[in-house]
């Protein structure tokens, strides 16, 4: 009978309670990432002509965007007890009660509730480190009864590092994808997309090529007296030739906020040999 409990003992994965540093390096990554996604969502749901609003936002607009970061931070152990930041990491929160099974989906929750007080979570910490626990408990898990450790099931590291970098390449492709269609969302885009249209010098070649392409758009919307420049391409789509229209327009304020394009030029795109 002992050299059966022996033998079972020496089949139990040997556990190490995760390092501050290491939590504190996850808990970054998983800001960094709710935050790119607040950021992309903010993007394709961005209201039309969305900068003629000049004013500043007052903290009811910002509300949804701080709330949506503040839900996904509470929700990121809520599977499984892996966070992005932990997955990348190697670390996992498991139950104190059951350590070698993964948590569960009701204290993951737990455990993130109280980042509502985060300053209160970090003394916590800083408090249970200098008793000498080894735990490294915040608020958090003393709540739930958890603990962070380095994961025995943990991925490669290779295959972490593939995986975070496959991640925000992602969120960057998405961003180059989003500010295209944010672009033709203003009432600047709209604007200059109008006056092209009814110009003398570009209402023939619009009615040959009626797509304007690579919009770029440079909006000063600090002050009245300051000129915004719209940059675009008359050409065709797939192709680096065509003309270049660079228009300056200036922001009129007022009941009725709008923009006017104040300078219109067009050039030739010479093609190399």
């Amino acid at each position: 009978m002992p050299q059966s409990a022996k033998g079972t003992e020496q089949e139990l994965p040997k556990l190490q309670v995760a390092s501050p540093g290491k939590r504190l390096f996850a808990l970054i990554f998983d800001f960094i990432i709710a935050l790119l996604i607040s950021n992309t969502l903010q993007q394709i749901f961005r209201e039309e002509h969305w900068d003629l609003v000049r004013r500043e936002q007052t903290w009811i607009e910002l509300l949804p965007f701080y709330a949506g970061l503040f839900g996904m931070l509470v929700l990121r152990d809520a599977v499984r007890g892996v966070s992005p930041g932990k997955l990348l990491l190697g670390l996992s929160a498991r139950s104190r009660d059951a350590i070698l099974t993964p948590l569960d989906t009701r204290r993951g929750l737990l455990r993130g509730v109280p980042f509502a007080v985060f300053p209160l979570e970090g003394m916590i910490m800083l408090w249970d480190l200098q008793r000498g626990s080894g735990l490294g408990q915040r608020l958090g898990d003393r709540w739930a009864n958890t603990v962070v450790i380095e994961n025995p099931q943990a991925l490669r590291p290779m295959l972490r590092i593939l995986l975070a970098n496959t991640v925000l390449f992602g969120f960057f492709g998405a961003a180059l994808l989003l500010q295209d269609f944010t672009l033709r969302k203003t009432a600047a885009y709209q604007t200059t997309a109008q006056h092209l249209h009814t110009h003398p010098d570009t209402e023939a070649l619009l009615a040959r090529y009626p797509e304007l392409n690579e919009p770029e758009l440079s909006l000063d919307l600090r002050s009245a007296s300051g000129l915004s420049e719209v940059r675009l391409r008359i050409g065709p789509p797939n192709e680096d030739s065509g003309h270049t229209a660079t228009l300056k327009l200036q922001f009129l304020d007022g009941p009725t906020p709008r923009w006017e394009v104040v300078e219109t030029r067009l050039e030739a795109i010479r093609e190399e040999d």
